[in-house]
């Protein structure tokens, strides 16, 4: 293990001040400060009074676990955090042999050879076959979970401000994506959905990071709020009013969820009370689509409050049993 490796690594399980590096660890004293103030430069490590810590950041702490776990595991951490050793390992994504990973790396086959076979021996690579040799990551390996995570790209995560009186945005992006904006955004204003966290930023404005397995469309949040009430009295008004959202993609969309008459029976209201918010065509064709589904009650969360009459009009027309606050929806068109 060199130097840097040996530092992140202590640095990682527990700070230590720079005398206690000087004490404990089998270099130079040279050698050690110069570790320190690379690793500094690379913003994986900072000082904090006498003590020299692990950087704030997503990057600088998911390494740090890598050293962690890559001692845990008896295996070098410098081995892992080569420049070669990364570059080869992230072709094994796939099943590949020696000249696909040269082809891909400019390595040379000897390289590429020792590599990959270290790789195997410790076990974050298997070989599939010998002759000749095909070689893939074991990607259920702890330390490959943690590299995969390092490496991933940067999802493009789905953000939706709804101007107006809403001081917020509201996010869905990935676990993973998650995970890297709790490290690296933390000094903003963040609220983790359905989790009760919740930090402020002094600005009055909060991010809401809602955690989905799939990042969802615009159509397909249209049609998540619209089951709310907060959706149908404000986010979904405010969604149509930006005119980014497919209205031939939310029709394909609500045939496909069954959602047909729910969703024309609200874009028909909303054009009752806005002539400009949606056209005759589209409230055409989801009718048009709708006359196969079965009756449904539109919104459910909502029937304890009752009729006020003026639902007569759409539930005969779109086959459902309506319960909205039509008053909330008015005043939702007039401040989106």
């Amino acid at each position: 293990m060199d130097s840097k490796s040996a530092v992140m690594s202590i640095i990682a399980i527990k700070p230590q001040s720079i005398g206690e590096l000087l004490n404990r660890l089998p270099f130079a004293p040279p050698t050690i400060y110069e570790a320190v103030r690379d690793l500094e430069e690379k913003n994986l490590l900072r000082r904090k009074d006498a003590l020299v810590l692990v950087a704030d950041g997503f990057k600088a702490k998911k390494i740090a676990d890598i050293h962690i776990l890559s001692l845990s595991h008896g295996i070098d951490p410098e081995f892992i955090m080569k420049e070669s050793t990364l570059s080869i390992w992230k072709t094994l994504e796939v099943e590949r042999g020696y000249k696909d990973v040269k082809d891909l790396t400019g390595y040379s086959l000897v390289t590429i050879k020792n590599i990959i076979s270290h790789l195997v021996e410790i076990g974050l690579v298997k070989f599939m076959r010998r002759k000749p040799v095909i070689a893939v990551r074991k990607d259920d390996h702890p330390i490959n979970k943690e590299l995969q995570m390092l490496f991933s790209r940067e999802e493009n995560g789905e953000t939706y401000h709804y101007p107006g009186t809403i001081p917020f945005k509201e996010n869905y992006v990935t676990p993973d994506e998650l995970q890297k904006i709790l490290f690296n955004r933390i000094g903003e204003g963040i609220s983790v959905k359905n989790t009760g966290f919740l930090v402020k930023n002094g600005k009055g404005t909060v991010s809401i990071m809602e955690s989905t397995d799939e990042v969802p469309s615009l159509e397909e949040l249209f049609l998540k709020k619209l089951l709310t009430t907060e959706g149908i009295e404000d986010l979904c008004i405010k969604i149509l009013k930006t005119g980014e959202l497919d209205l031939e993609g939310l029709l394909e969309l609500s045939v496909e969820k069954k959602m047909t008459s729910v969703v024309g029976c609200y874009l028909d209201i909303l054009k009752d009370i806005d002539q400009e918010i949606v056209s005759d065509e589209i409230i055409e064709k989801f009718f048009g689509l709708s006359q196969m589904e079965k009756k449904r009650t539109f919104l459910k969360q909502e029937r304890s409050y009752g009729k006020s009459g003026w639902e007569r009009k759409y539930e005969k027309k779109w086959n459902i049993d309506l319960y909205l606050d039509l008053d909330a929806i008015r005043h939702g068109v007039r401040s989106a």
